[in-house]
């Protein structure tokens, strides 16, 4: 049950629909719990479905009888108990509608035996055309906070945009390249904003942060007097325990997330603006370059003997042919032979800060990662969840021997 859901997660990851997983009462729900934390965390949607014990039989010490509802409300968007067969259909639309909206998130419908074993006249089981992909029904920021924070971009000296998993969920790629080229703002990302920008622009850092953050993309964050995050949530890897920047940093703060409670949650805020990544990234990028006049420096210009140096040191470690083998010999590797369009899923533990700082990820979502509370054994079944969503395309899982163990 536990791969299960991490084959619906990662199959959404992959072709932005909801994946769906079920699972039988009591110890087979339990099992669902890992796989819908770690979505749920990493705002992805998947629609899990429980049977239960007889509604008639509750509270009669039936085997495998669970409150489920209480198992599953602290780590979904959702959950619900369906009593009645004719609200069956009206579940499903509502499962849907909450996962992929707002800020995208894991749900959980309990179906007792009993209700499923009725017949009834209702309507027909479907999600609602919108809800069938995700992100669904977007929303624009506020225009006047749009021009707030394009003042702020367009005035800052030394401006980094920190692009989290939100900016990939929007297939938000093309504005935010768009938006750093406007305001000539390096973009880092966090280990899930993998994607948001590909690695190979001129104006990407990589991942910053800790676990595979690239020093001198870590130096630029420290520097900037102007950071907007981007659907980042400014958790504790991404920011170095909040010393990236740190509480006296003195640089202005902007924040576009779709979620409003993670808008300010950790720093103080000169603009915030909720709403949909890629449609504020677009407003933004219109309104900076209504100010702006003519190209800007590139600011990697000024580190490029600390990102010579930093590629040098991966490239002596890939050439080393000592045993054990180096993992930046694998990471190479992989680089060289995976034609364009590969995904490579990376387990939480020891390919985590290998493929976060050295595996350049196209535009996309190429390169996954569970970040949300970082369970072993993710990959294993997490490639199999990537090549149901995109079969065309060669799929490869980084783990170590314990989380092989664990689901093989």
């Amino acid at each position: 049950e536990r791969s299960a859901a991490y084959m619906a997660d990662v199959y959404a990851r992959v072709s932005y629909r909801p994946g769906v997983c079920e699972g039988p009462s009591g110890a087979g729900a339990t099992y669902l719990a890992s796989g819908l934390a770690e979505a749920h965390a990493s705002s992805i949607p998947v629609i899990a479905l429980c049977s239960d014990t007889p509604v008639g039989r509750e509270d009669c010490n039936v085997l495998t009888a669970l409150d489920q509802p209480a198992l599953f409300r602290p780590i979904t968007k959702w959950t619900s108990l369906v009593k009645e067969p004719g609200r069956i259909p009206a579940a499903v639309r509502q499962a849907f509608r909450v996962a992929t909206s707002g800020r995208p998130g894991a749900v959980q419908l309990t179906l007792p035996m009993d209700v499923l074993a009725r017949e009834v006249e209702a309507p027909s089981l479907h999600a609602e055309l919108s809800c069938r992909e995700y992100p669904a029904y977007r929303t624009r920021p506020d225009p006047a906070a749009v021009e707030r924070a394009a003042a702020l971009l367009a005035g800052a000296r030394r401006p980094v945009i920190i692009a989290g998993g939100g900016a990939v969920t929007s297939v938000a790629w093309a504005e935010l390249a768009a938006l750093a080229e406007a305001a000539a703002a390096p973009v880092g990302t966090s280990i899930c904003g993998k994607g948001a920008i590909a690695e190979d622009h001129p104006l990407s850092l990589g991942v910053v942060g800790g676990n595979g953050g690239r020093p001198y993309a870590n130096a630029l964050v420290a520097e900037a007097d102007l950071i907007l995050y981007v659907g980042c949530k400014t958790d504790s890897v991404t920011t170095e325990n909040w010393s990236l920047p740190g509480a006296s940093h003195g640089a202005a703060i902007v924040h576009l997330d779709v979620d409003p409670t993670e808008i300010g949650r950790n720093y103080e805020t000169a603009v915030g603006l909720a709403g949909d990544a890629r449609l504020g990234l677009a407003d933004l990028a219109a309104a900076v370059r209504a100010r702006i006049a003519g190209p800007r420096p590139n600011p990697l210009e000024a580190c490029r003997a600390e990102v010579a140096a930093f590629w040098a040191e991966f490239r002596a470690k890939a050439a080393a042919t000592s045993t054990p083998i180096k993992p930046q010999r694998v990471i190479e590797a992989l680089a060289r032979l995976l034609p364009a369009g590969s995904i490579v899923v990376a387990d939480a533990g020891t390919p985590t800060p290998f493929a976060a700082a050295y595996l350049r990820s196209e535009a996309g979502r190429r390169v996954i990662i569970p970040r949300g509370y970082g369970g072993l054994g993710y990959a294993l079944p997490g490639v199999i969840g990537a090549r149901l969503a995109c079969p065309e395309a060669p799929v490869v899982g980084l783990l170590g021997d314990g989380s092989f163990g664990m689901t093989a």
